[in-house]
């Protein structure tokens, strides 16, 4: 091979081995581009990767409040009723009203059968009718205050000489009478939840020297309620004993025996907050 070939050969090898080096060059390259890329997009995509507060916010407002359309149906006495509130909602009405209003809930359809004077054996008959069973049956929430003028009966009869015994008489009927009145709530409804309006003391300032009595015969009726209740599923016990103690004449009516508006709405608020939490 003469020096121009040899010299020509080598210029060729030289530029070969260039060439190869730019393509392997230009290939790493392209490489870290994509892979960058892939890394961006990648993190970019993941749920978890804080963006910052304000994309966050933003997710968290677009999201409606869920809501439900609710049945409700109240049963019991005068308190059911609403009597001695100005308004005439009585707790009943002014849960209702609140539940209305709250960001959860789209739509409440509300009945209320309670009936001044009613004991349990007048509730035991209105569960027999055919609208209030209808209405039973399609509730979500039963609401119901009972057992009031069953104690109050008592009372009535002689206050000055009336013995424990006739008040343990009366509650043991009561108690009977309240089992029979939750069995035929489950009987046509075993999924509504009901909540039961316990007993408070109107008799404080009337009868100072008997309030340690009457106080002991009204927590008696009221745990005996409880016990009743906890044999059912999906029954809540709701205290009012103190939502009234040492506040009788700002929250009881003209009557000194039913609540005033101010005592029902303590009532409806305290019920709102248990029945939220549900």
């Amino acid at each position: 091979m003469t020096l121009h070939e040899t010299r020509l050969s080598e210029a060729k090898r030289r530029a070969k081995s260039k060439r190869k080096r730019i393509i392997v060059g230009f290939l790493i390259l392209a490489m870290v581009l994509l892979i960058g890329t892939g890394i961006y997009f990648f993190h970019d995509a993941l749920p978890f990767v804080d963006r910052g507060a304000k994309s966050y916010e933003t997710f968290k407002t677009v999201l409606p409040p869920k809501q439900i359309s609710l049945h409700m149906t109240a049963i019991g006495d005068s308190l059911t009723m609403g009597v001695g509130d100005a308004n005439e909602e009585g707790y009943a009405g002014r849960t209702a009203d609140k539940l209305k209003h709250s960001d959860w809930v789209s739509r409440l359809s509300f009945k209320d059968y309670g009936v001044k004077g009613d004991t349990t054996d007048d509730l035991l008959k209105v569960l027999s009718r055919n609208d209030v069973q209808e209405d039973i049956r399609n509730s979500d929430i039963i609401l119901m205050t009972i057992g009031g003028n069953d104690l109050v009966n008592v009372l009535k009869r002689n206050l000055t000489t009336v013995q424990l015994d006739d008040f343990e008489n009366r509650r043991v009927a009561y108690l009977k009478n309240l089992n029979k009145i939750l069995k035929a709530i489950r009987d046509l409804n075993d999924r509504a939840t009901l909540y039961y309006i316990g007993l408070y003391n109107p008799f404080e300032d009337l009868f100072p020297e008997l309030n340690d009595q009457i106080e002991a015969i009204i927590n008696e009726w009221n745990q005996g309620s409880k016990t009743v209740l906890e044999l059912y599923p999906n029954t809540v016990f709701i205290p009012t004993y103190d939502l009234f103690k040492g506040k009788v004449p700002d929250v009881l009516s003209d009557d000194h025996f039913h609540p005033n508006a101010e005592g029902y709405q303590l009532i409806a608020d305290r019920l709102v907050k248990v029945i939220e939490k549900k």
